[in-house]
């Protein structure tokens, strides 16, 4: 009966697309043949275009949904007895990725899933529940709660279920194989998911979780109830998201548009570092490129560069910068001497102070001086026009010149060349370089004398300004000088502020720093927040992130709430506690109760392993896995791990952050996995040599949480310790010709 209806309503939104297509095109059509007539009928055009583009858009976007419905019309089901209906009869619910109304009576035959009725069906088990609407709070019965399996409008099972994590829908769908992108994950939305999901009532969010938690579905399944919620004020234009890099971004693209939802801005902070056009006149260090430089073989200076990297993204840097703002905008014009011209000051020493100090406070630093330029100017051309006209009685009383124009013009080029002059003095009093203003930070030494300021500097200061200046001189910014010259120029310039964005969505925020997200909120005034992240998984061994709590204070807005997870979903309950082993004895998380083999930790005979690589691909493909990651530490390994296998088996290889994201068997770095996972996982090179420095167990760690069904760990020579100081039950140990 359902799907017969949105059968009906698919026939008759096809003719809707139809139709409001041919009424663009001739709306376009018409546009083109009056192209040239006046404005006023240009104007209206174009607003009957933009019109019918957007009705156009809604119309498609409504057969599209009522496809996906096509295939799977709802999900679940809840019967919902209501003490004031007056009736012992249980309302049926049944909970989809979209609404379904009856095309005769309006009778809603499937609720949306961000309904409130249906948010029943996540935190309830059958007996008393509620739910919150604009009537107040409906409370009731649930009398029968029931899932459904329906693929390509056939239904394949069904069951009545409590909401249990060891629930057969949650089990069927993690032990699926790992498709090309995620997926919604509507259906299986648990009880503590859902809250996150639901919360409206905080401007901030932040949302801790172990690997596999479900962070980043939690996120994007928040962003849909909130388009749907706020619908009329929110758009997807509102929402942007910060991913890890476009690896990650093409990662997620499908999951909103499987649940009917346009999908939303994404960038990177590499993106907005990029777009500050700074790369144009620099050359700016990515993160990839830097960590692939930190993580291979030490080379001359990096134990400075590590040090150098830490103090940068410390607290004590950023109070150092915010020092040196202070101290600018305090001597910025002290010195600036008064404006003379023609006999006259335009501009005193005094009126610098003024307008600098007390006129213009309220404007960043730079955008005072323009106000200043300006105001100067404009005095000064004054000034200019009283010297043309001495100049004109001058060229007149010496009677060389009879004809007007020409004593005019003689008069006007005379004032112009003596203004000339000043008008380049203004312009250097005027300007702020801030390239030249972040080099004087590591080398003004009022500055950096004050007793204050010394006491933020680090014992290897001295080296750490070489190191900079050297860099900067030649044109370079490194990645950690990338938050400091960006927030100075911010400070100083002004900040490019998008008041249209109204929320982000900051994934992987343990990898963010406290300058990043001082950025991020001076980018975004007008915005609410949710800030999704694990410690455990920072990726940079070598950077000074920022904690919840840190980027709370930064945000200084009432209302954060603080979530945390202690489910993961992910992996296998062997796979979960060998990673779990991985990690310091502090908090704990359980994972789901679904159960698998052992990880696999295989002793090369070669030191070469590609032939114990291509070994383990062709067993897991023969189980049946689909996604296989082979994960190296570097992007040159993963280079040349790629040439060696690549020869006997078709393999894709990723190795930067801006390639996309392949199904199938996969050669990646060990930092461009973060925020994906794989049906099997082989950790490439799992010895001492590789991950052996204490700074990268969260790395590794991170390495072994991509895997959901399998786990392998290779190496030649002398295991990670990191996984050599385990108990041994925790894993399987085997030769290469046992694999």
């Amino acid at each position: 009966m359902t799907i017969g209806h949105i059968k009906r309503q698919l026939a008759a939104s096809g003719s809707q697309c139809t139709d409001s297509q041919q009424q663009l095109k001739g709306t376009l059509a018409d546009y083109w043949g009056n192209l040239g007539s006046s404005a006023c009928d240009e104007a209206q055009f174009i607003e009957e275009m933009d019109r019918q583009k957007k009705l156009t858009a809604l119309v498609h976007q409504k057969y599209s949904r009522l496809q996906r419905m096509a295939d799977s019309p709802y999900f679940g089901r809840i019967d919902f007895w209501e003490p004031q209906s007056g009736s012992d009869q249980a309302e049926r619910i049944y909970i989809g990725i979209s609404s379904l109304s009856h095309s005769g009576s309006g009778e809603l035959l499937v609720y949306d899933w961000r309904s409130p009725v249906a948010g029943m069906f996540y935190d309830f088990e059958r007996g008393k529940a509620w739910y919150e609407c604009p009537a107040g709070r409906i409370e009731g019965e649930i009398r029968l709660k029931r899932q459904f399996k329906i693929v390509n409008g056939i239904m394949k099972y069904m069951f009545d279920a409590d909401i249990t994590i060891e629930d057969e829908m949650l089990q069927a769908v993690l032990s699926k194989s790992s498709d090309a992108r995620m997926h919604t994950i509507v259906t299986s939305i648990q009880r503590e998911q859902n809250q996150i999901v639901r919360d409206v009532g905080h401007p901030v969010l932040f949302v801790r979780g172990p690997a596999g938690s479900g962070k980043t579905s939690i996120a994007l399944h928040r962003i849909a109830y909130l388009l749907y919620h706020e619908r009329e004020h929110l758009s997807s234009k509102n929402v942007i998201i910060f991913s890890p890099n476009h690896i990650f971004s093409d990662y997620i693209a499908d999951v909103l548009p499987e649940i009917g939802e346009e999908n939303v801005l994404q960038t990177t902070f590499q993106d907005y570092v990029k777009d500050t056009g700074v790369g144009q006149e620099l050359a700016l260090e990515d993160r990839s490129v830097q960590l692939e430089w930190l993580l291979g073989d030490k080379q001359a200076g990096w134990a400075m560069k590590v040090e150098n990297i830490r103090y940068k993204s410390s607290a004590a840097f950023v109070k150092l910068l915010d020092c040196y703002v202070g101290f600018l905008q305090g001597n910025l014009v002290r010195e600036h001497p008064p404006i003379r011209f023609n006999g006259e000051v335009i501009f005193s020493k005094g009126e610098w102070k003024k307008h600098f100090f007390h006129n213009l406070a309220h404007l960043p630093a730079g955008r005072r001086l323009k106000k200043i330029r300006q105001l100067i100017k404009n005095k000064l051309q004054s000034a200019i026009q009283r010297l043309r006209q001495e100049k004109i009685k001058e060229i007149t009383e010496s009677g060389n010149e009879v004809n007007a124009k020409t004593v005019e013009a003689m008069a006007r080029l005379a004032a112009g060349e003596a203004a000339a002059p000043l008008y380049e003095i203004i312009h250097k009093l005027t300007e702020l370089h801030a390239l030249s203003l972040y080099k004087a930070l590591f080398t003004c030494e009022e500055f950096l004398n004050n007793r204050e300021v010394a006491a933020l500097l680090p014992q290897t200061w001295q080296e750490i300004c070489r190191q900079t200046l050297r860099e900067l001189q030649a044109g370079r910014v490194t990645y950690e000088d990338s938050f400091g010259y960006l927030y100075l120029l911010g400070m100083l310039e002004g900040f490019p502020a998008n008041r249209e964005i109204r929320h982000v969505v900051v994934d992987e925020a343990q990898d963010y720093t406290a300058l990043q997200y001082k950025i991020i909120k001076q980018l975004f005034p007008a915005s609410r927040w949710t800030i999704l992240g694990d410690p455990a998984q920072a990726v940079h061994p070598y950077l000074t992130t920022a904690d919840f709590a840190e980027v709370s204070r930064i945000l200084q807005q009432a209302g954060s709430y603080f979530y945390t997870l202690k489910r993961a979903y992910r992996s296998t309950c062997e796979i979960h506690a060998f990673c779990q082993a991985l990690l310091p004895a502090t908090e704990k998380t359980e994972a789901v109760l679904r159960f698998g083999g052992k990880p696999r930790v295989v002793r090369q005979r070669q030191a070469d392993g590609t032939n114990a690589w291509l070994r383990a691909v062709q067993v897991l493909q023969r189980e049946g896995w689909q996604s296989i990651a082979l994960i190296c530490k570097t992007a040159r390994q993963a280079m040349l791990v790629h040439q060696a296998v690549s020869e006997r088996l078709p393999a894709h290889v990723i190795l930067s952050e801006d390639d996309r994201f392949r199904r199938g068997v996969v050669v990646i770095p060990s930092y461009l996995a973060k925020g994906l996972e794989f049906d099997a996982v082989l950790v490439v090179q799992a010895e001492q040599t590789q991950y052996g420095r204490p700074e990268e167990r969260n790395l590794f760690y991170t390495v072994c949480t991509r895997a959901l069904h399998q786990l392998c760990l290779f190496h030649f020579d002398a295991l990670t310790p990191f996984v050599a100081e385990l108990d041994t039950s925790l894993y399987d140990v085997m030769w290469e010709e046992n694999n």
